[in-house]
């Protein structure tokens, strides 16, 4: 990552995850607290580490670090792809 909007990108991924796994895989009883954020980041830097080492394009990195952050929370084995391409869908509402 050379460019500083591609590490713009990630790290606006990596917060949004972040803040998105406190509402999809709450805390049971206890406040969010400084460690698991902390935990979680480290967490998420650890995803974009293995990522990018396999070539992964920002881009592609910023679309997957929610899927595998809620794998490593739920403690779910999960394994990068290792196809050179992939298709984002998008919705299509009526025409």
């Amino acid at each position: 990552m050379s460019n500083p909007n591609q590490y713009h990108r990630v790290a606006t991924a990596v917060e949004r995850a972040i803040l998105r796994s406190f509402t999809t895989r709450p805390l049971r009883g206890h406040r969010i607290t400084s460690g698991e954020v902390r935990r979680r980041f480290a967490l998420c830097e650890g995803i974009v580490g293995t990522l990018s080492a396999l070539g992964w394009s920002t881009v592609r990195i910023a679309d997957h670090v929610y899927v595998y952050l809620i794998a490593e929370i739920d403690g779910a084995p999960w394994e990068p792809s290792n196809r050179a391409s992939w298709v984002i869908s998008h919705k299509r509402g009526p025409s």
